[in-house]
């Protein structure tokens, strides 16, 4: 009752049969440990760099509670940092062919009325 695919138990344990050896089960072990060990380094660093910044935008949201983006990142730049927009290319192409649903809508209007 309690049995996925394969036998194996819902939710792991004892009873799991991984596909791949003990050995193999430790080598991803270890990679995974190394990943967020890097990850941890990395915000520690990046948190470090950023102390003034981190400082500025906590004293304000003690303030106000919620901050919107431009407030945000209006903070980020007083205090130096580089705002990097990782998505401004999707959402200038989203802007370029708009909203996918109004053309949608469109052809359903349009289609009133008319046989199939």
């Amino acid at each position: 009752a309690f049995e996925g695919s394969g036998g194996r138990l819902i939710g792991g344990g004892v009873g799991e049969d991984r596909g791949y050896s003990p050995d193999v089960a430790k080598a991803i072990d270890e990679e995974v440990s190394k990943l967020i060990s890097k990850g941890m380094e990395t915000a520690k660093e990046i948190l470090s760099q950023n102390r003034k910044a981190l400082d500025a935008i906590s004293m304000r949201l003690l303030e106000v509670e919620t901050l919107e983006r431009e407030e945000y990142e209006a903070i980020l730049k007083a205090e130096g940092v580089e705002i990097k927009d990782f998505y401004r290319d999707q959402r200038l192409e989203e802007e370029r062919i708009g909203d996918p649903t109004r053309a949608i809508e469109f052809d359903a209007d349009h289609m009133k009325g008319k046989e199939v």
